[in-house]
This record gives structure tokens, C-alpha cells and sequence, in this order.
């Protein structure tokens, strides 16, 4: 792994020197590359032909504006966070890189061009898409999600005005490959959610990590909903309060680490033995054991 910055150069000509030093000096192998905002061009340039390159991190970075066409066709996991990128350079990233698996491109705007989407959505080995501000609208997320190749996507990201879309559940379901959903802030605002697709989450078969943050969450929630998904392996829940310890035992035995922020009534110990991590941030309350 490499951190490259300019600090300490006196010219761009000094940092594409050194690059060419470095490249003599068999840099050749490198696999993953960290750009931090004040590398220059140059030196980008230098490193983005690195020919067995792998996974590139230029989150921020301003000056990746004019080597987008050098990127290596090797590379399977991209970051691309507030970069400053045109619809142009997002379509010739989701042409050219057809080995991604994974994109991050959380915090650009052009991302949301239909014609970017449409070109993102053909992407044929990507599993995790990132597009966390980037002011999509509610019809472009959902036919994205809608097209066949994304439907291996392992993480979503989802801007909260998207995420509350009546849509979405019902396009959810239908991607059935999901293995990671991380739900930010209000994403799920109230017990409607459940009444349009009570099954939404037995449905993704494949799910292992599950984060929601809840409000007004109904009160069975626990117990009719995460407890059918049979593979779960994580489960964090925000602003949900688990009072009833039955609750617990619902929980499928896959179940590895549990995070709650209010859990009241925790039951005896023993129900959660298959735990190998209780994370509980707020009031907690054990009931006490009755001889016999």
C-alpha cells in the first residue's frame, strides 16, 4: 500500500521526477494506491499507469479531473468520494473498468445524470455502490436499482430522501442477492414501511449485515421481522427499544453480533450464548433469577 502526497516538492516537474524514480525503483507490483488531496497531476499521472494497480482511494482529490481516461482496466475497487468529476468521466469509468466490484462516488453530483446511472447500472461485476449525496431523485435510484446487473450490489448507501421513497421496499425485494444493507438516519420513518412489505427482509435470502436506524418502529418489529432472516450474521439497531426479552429468543440462531442503543429486560444470559458480541449503548435492565 501506498500514500502518496506532493508535500515537501517544490514543482509539479520535481514530483513527476520522482515518480519516475519511483517506478525504476520496481513500484511495478504495487496493487493499492492512496491519493491524498495534495498529490499533483503529475504524480497522478505517473501513478495511475501503474500496470498491476488494483484498488485506488482519491477521495477528494480535485485534480483527478484530467487523468480519468488513465485509469487501469485492473482495477476492481474504486473511490471516488467529492471528487470533482463530470457525467463524461462517470460513463467512460462504468465502460472502460469492467472488473470493478466495487465504486464509491458518494459526494459527486454527476453521478445522478441519467446517462451516468444508465451507464453505472451495466457495470457486470460490480457488487458495492456507494452514492451517498449525490442528489439523486427518487424515479433515477429506483430504475437504477431496478436493472438487472446491479442486483448483486452488497452495500447501499442511501441519501435520506431517497430511502424514505414508498418505492423502495418494493425494489429492494426484488434484489434478492443483497448481502449488507446499512440504512443511515431516518430511512425507515414510521410503521408504514412494514404494512407495504412486512416480508421485505425474509425475502433477501442472502442477507448477513443488516443496520437500521428506526422511528416510531412498531413494537413487534423484532420479532416478525429480523427473526426470518436465517442467514443474519449482524444486526444494528438505532432508536428501536427491545422491552420484551421473548424478542430476543426470536432471533435467528446465525446471529453473531448484536448492537442495540436501548434495550430494556435483557433476558437470561444463556438465550444469547450464541453471541460472540452484545453492544448495548443506553439503559439496561436484567431480570433477576427466582430460585427454584
Amino acid at each position: 500500500v501506498f500514500v502518496f502526497s506532493r508535500v515537501g516538492w517544490a514543482s509539479r516537474r520535481s514530483a513527476a521526477r520522482a515518480c519516475r524514480a519511483l517506478h525504476r525503483a520496481a513500484m511495478g507490483s504495487l496493487r493499492s494506491v492512496r491519493l491524498l488531496p495534495t498529490a499533483s497531476v503529475a504524480a497522478i499521472k505517473a501513478l495511475l499507469m501503474l500496470p498491476l494497480l488494483e484498488s485506488l482511494d482519491a477521495d477528494g482529490h480535485k485534480d483527478l479531473y484530467g487523468a480519468v481516461d488513465l485509469l487501469s482496466t485492473n482495477l476492481t475497487a474504486l473511490s471516488l468520494q467529492a471528487c470533482r468529476l463530470e457525467q463524461r468521466h462517470i460513463v467512460d469509468i462504468a465502460t472502460r473498468l469492467t472488473r470493478l466490484r466495487m465504486l464509491d462516488l458518494s459526494g459527486v453530483s454527476r453521478a445522478a445524470r441519467p446517462e451516468a446511472l444508465a451507464a453505472v447500472a451495466t457495470m457486470p461485476q460490480l457488487h458495492e455502490l456507494r452514492l451517498s449525496r449525490c442528489l439523486l431523485t427518487v424515479d433515477s435510484f429506483v430504475e437504477l436499482l431496478a436493472m438487472t446487473a446491479l442486483r448483486s450490489i452488497e452495500l447501499l448507501d442511501l441519501p435520506d430522501a431517497i430511502a424514505q421513497a414508498p418505492e423502495l421496499p418494493r425494489t429492494l425485494a426484488a434484489m434478492t442477492a443483497l448481502e449488507s444493507i446499512n440504512f443511515g438516519p431516518r430511512v425507515l420513518p414510521d410503521s408504514g414501511f412494514y404494512k407495504s412489505e412486512p416480508y421485505l427482509f425474509t425475502r433477501l435470502s442472502s442477507l448477513t449485515s443488516l443496520r437500521l436506524q428506526l422511528s416510531r418502529p412498531p413494537v413487534d418489529c423484532v420479532r416478525n421481522t429480523f427473526s426470518k432472516c436465517q442467514r443474519l450474521q449482524q444486526l444494528t439497531l438505532t432508536a428501536v427499544e427491545v422491552s420484551d426479552p421473548g424478542d430476543f429468543e426470536m432471533l435467528p440462531v446465525s446471529l453473531r453480533v448484536l448492537e442495540l442503543d436501548v434495550a430494556k429486560n435483557l433476558p437470561d444470559m444463556l438465550v444469547l450464548s450464541h453471541l460472540t458480541r452484545l453492544q448495548v449503548c443506553g439503559p439496561v435492565s436484567v431480570p433477576r433469577r427466582t430460585k427454584p
